[in-house]
């Protein structure tokens, strides 16, 4: 049987997400890399759903990526497949914007400037089901280890005190302490 010793590298989801959430999936694999001495993958899970939209499309097409953000908004990146994946190995995206917080409708306007996808993948597609769908084809988002595992080798392993959370929104206490000193 496998343990934890036997690992050669960790990975980890390092966002977009919940602040909380992030910070202790971070320190959990944060904690086993340091005891083991093992470098730590983060890996976006933008990506990640953008991989797995990828296994089922052709080199070529574009592909969106979209996780529920809460506040009626979604956090979303957009990819090129410049190879489609093969059994143990990820495909090659090249990313077309970058990962950014937005409401479904202001993301849609915005991709169809830089040309939209033919798939949009995540929760947050799922849920706007009914604004994407006119757009793309839209795919439930699958478990998402077998991706972040994937993309590991390739997403610049490090010491995991280097690991840092992929945040994208500001944080309340910020947006907060902003709209205060905009009353004064």
């Amino acid at each position: 049987a496998l343990t934890t010793a036997d690992i050669d590298l960790f990975a980890v989801a390092s966002g977009p997400g919940s602040f909380t959430g992030l910070r202790i999936g971070i320190a959990a694999i944060q904690g086993l890399a340091s005891v083991h001495r093992r470098p730590v993958a983060p890996v976006s899970v933008l990506r990640a759903l953008a991989e797995a939209a990828a296994r089922q499309q052709r080199s070529g097409v574009r592909v969106g990526a979209w996780m529920d953000g809460r506040r009626h908004e979604v956090f979303t990146a957009l990819y090129d497949i410049v190879e489609s994946g093969t059994p143990g190995r990820a495909a090659v995206l090249v990313e077309v914007e970058a990962a950014r917080v937005d409401s479904p409708a202001a993301t849609l306007t915005r991709w169809a400037a830089l040309g939209q996808p033919a798939v949009i993948c995540g929760d947050g597609a799922v849920l706007y089901a009914d604004q994407v769908s006119a757009q793309a084809q839209v795919l439930a988002p699958p478990p998402l280890a077998e991706h972040i595992g994937r993309l590991a080798p390739d997403s610049t392993p490090g010491s995991p005190a280097a690991v840092h959370p992929l945040y994208v929104r500001r944080t309340d206490v910020e947006i907060a302490r902003d709209a205060s000193a905009a009353r004064r």
